[in-house]
């Protein structure tokens, strides 16, 4: 807690089998949760590299609170370089569930990690099946990128998925309602620059043409 983290690292290596799954706060993060959600890429890299040596099943270690894996929480709240270590060490925790049914590569759609998204995908894309880019509520990455009006990263999504253009949730709402509520996506709502521009007409014609198909 008061970010002793060399000392953390002596005691996990010495006291491995006891220290890997103590928890550290009333969520019940575990060290390396702890250390990725205090921003310590270092500390995260030598945390991942011991349990490798010891036992890479402590990377699928959950918390309490919602069911996160350490590449959950990566994905959400830490950096480029926690994921994609966390990510090649074990390339199958991209298709992880949380308690919502939200994978590491959802997570990082729900919160505009484009980068990150990427990355993940390209990291974890042989261990990937249809379940990931889809929680239990049914909502999709592309409906979150579009939430968030992160309309570079819902372009790459559609071209990596362009079935999710015709996809609902469980409340019947797909990508053509959420981009009714974005001026932001037509030509008569705020300047978007000619590059944003492009991405959403490309982005609403996509959906159209699955629809009609």
């Amino acid at each position: 807690m008061p970010g002793n983290w060399e000392e953390v690292i002596t005691i996990y290596e010495k006291y491995f089998e006891s220290a890997h799954s103590v928890p550290i706060n009333q969520l019940g993060d575990a060290a390396l949760h702890f250390a990725i959600s205090y921003g310590q890429d270092l500390i995260v890299e030598k945390l991942v590299k011991i349990i490798c040596d010891k036992n890479k099943e402590v990377l699928k270690l959950e918390n309490k609170k919602k069911k996160n894996t350490p590449l959950h929480m990566a994905a959400s709240m830490g950096t480029l370089n926690m994921c994609i270590c966390i990510a090649k060490a074990d390339p199958s925790l991209g298709i992880a569930r949380n308690e919502d049914g939200e994978t590491p590569l959802f997570l990082a759609a729900l919160h505009g990690e484009s980068e990150i998204f990427l990355q993940l995908h390209c990291i974890c894309r042989c261990k990937l099946n249809d379940s990931y880019y889809r929680k239990n509520s049914g909502e999709t990455i592309l409906q979150c990128a579009i939430k968030r009006e992160c309309w570079d990263l819902a372009y790459k999504i559609l071209r990596l998925h362009e079935e999710l253009a015709n996809s609902v949730d469980e409340e019947g709402i797909g990508p053509l309602h959420l981009l009714a509520e974005k001026p932001s996506a037509f030509r008569s709502g705020c300047y978007l620059g000619w590059w944003n521009s492009i991405i959403c007409y490309w982005i609403i014609a996509t959906i159209n043409i699955w629809i009609i198909q």
